[in-house]
């Protein structure tokens, strides 16, 4: 009898450390952690730095693959072909801090990816383009290219100047080669 008892106790123990276990793997005492969460760029801010120094604050609101510069009456069509394009025109453009990277005013940035949103635990690649406007009135074209990051709600990349769609002055692009790394946190707005 005495061995059956112990039996019983070990099996009651056994149970009741399973369960502990059970809970503390299941996030069921404390806080979720972001590993659970997907990302999500519709009506969201996103801020990018530059790895050469700069940064950008803005918020996608607006379903779109162009960067319209109305003033000038320019589009900028973005290279992906990407189902989800989300465009950040000037007047959703938050803040902005000039540095190696960003050295020019910011008009709109475009982020391309294939679905949205990206699955918790999930990554992807971006591309996009960004478009900077210096006090003489010309434009910087920069495409990217990187990686949206749903466990830690990040994306990271390289931009790069596109000679082809910049100003050109006296026949040549006024970004010649220019490339930049950068890395930015995605912040859901509700």
């Amino acid at each position: 009898m005495n061995a059956h008892y112990r039996l019983f106790s070990g099996l009651a123990l056994l149970c009741v450390a399973g369960f502990i276990l059970l809970e503390s793997g299941c996030g069921g005492s404390s806080g979720t952690t972001s590993s659970n969460n997907s990302l999500e760029f519709q009506q969201s801010n996103l801020t990018i730095n530059a790895a050469s120094g700069g940064s950008i604050s803005m918020s996608f609101w607006v379903l779109g693959c162009s960067v319209i510069v109305d003033t000038e009456g320019l589009t900028y069509k973005d290279s992906t072909s990407e189902p989800n394009c989300y465009n950040a025109p000037g007047s959703q453009i938050k803040s902005w801090s000039s540095g190696t990277g960003f050295a020019h005013t910011p008009v709109g940035f475009v982020i391309g990816l294939q679905t949205d949103p990206v699955p918790p635990q999930g990554s992807q690649a971006i591309t996009g383009i960004l478009v900077e406007q210096d006090s003489s009135g010309n434009y910087y074209v920069f495409d990217y290219t990187g990686t949206a990051y749903a466990t830690s709600q990040t994306i990271s990349g390289t931009l790069t100047c596109d000679t082809t769609q910049s100003t050109k002055v006296a026949g040549e692009a006024v970004c010649n080669g220019q490339q930049f790394d950068f890395s930015g946190n995605v912040v859901p707005t509700l």
